[in-house]
């Protein structure tokens, strides 16, 4: 089942969303260069319903939207079932679950951060700090150095790398 829209907020923040972050990714003016990383998720609610039956990661499961990538074609839910819950991200169109975030949603909002980081070239260390903070991320301030020492020494160069960097590393800003 998808969650209704006039829903999605109330069982978002119940599972451990900030309410701070919805508003920001529904109201992304406030932060620079946000509107390119992510949006509200008005596509999920209009590509979504006619094919979720054809979803085998999705049978069984409420479903829940965060939020959707820039291009329009990946989503980034809640996953319900039971006593089950599990953030993860996939695409429009493919039948795979991309990344199992966990129970964690802090697990998304770190890969959301470190895709701002990338993204926003512009924007100083210390505002995108203060721009994590604000999401819900207190931890952000040492997220984006460790980002920077990490990049300086060649630490996530490749996929490979950036991979491990991650799977090594997040865990230790999240708990």
């Amino acid at each position: 089942m998808i969650v209704e829209a006039e829903k999605r907020k109330e069982v978002l923040v119940a599972a451990g969303v900030p309410e701070e972050f919805l508003s920001a990714i529904d109201s992304p003016n406030s932060f620079e260069d946000l509107e390119f990383i992510a949006k509200a998720p008005d596509g999920f609610y209009f590509y979504l319903p006619p094919v979720f039956k054809n979803y085998k990661i999705l049978k069984g499961y409420d479903v829940t939207p965060i939020y959707e990538g820039s291009n329009g074609d990946t989503y980034y839910v809640l996953l319900t079932r039971d006593q089950e819950v599990r953030f993860v991200h996939f695409e429009l169109e493919q039948d795979a679950i991309y990344s199992d975030y966990g129970n964690k949603f802090q697990f998304m909002l770190a890969d959301f951060l470190i895709d701002y980081y990338e993204f926003a070239t512009e924007v100083s260390i210390a505002q995108l700090s203060d721009y994590g903070v604000k999401l819900g991320f207190e931890n952000s301030k040492a997220l984006f150095e460790a980002l920077e020492h990490a990049d300086e020494n060649g630490m996530r160069k490749t996929f490979e790398l950036d991979e491990n960097w991650r799977k090594e590393n997040l865990p230790q800003f999240v708990e």
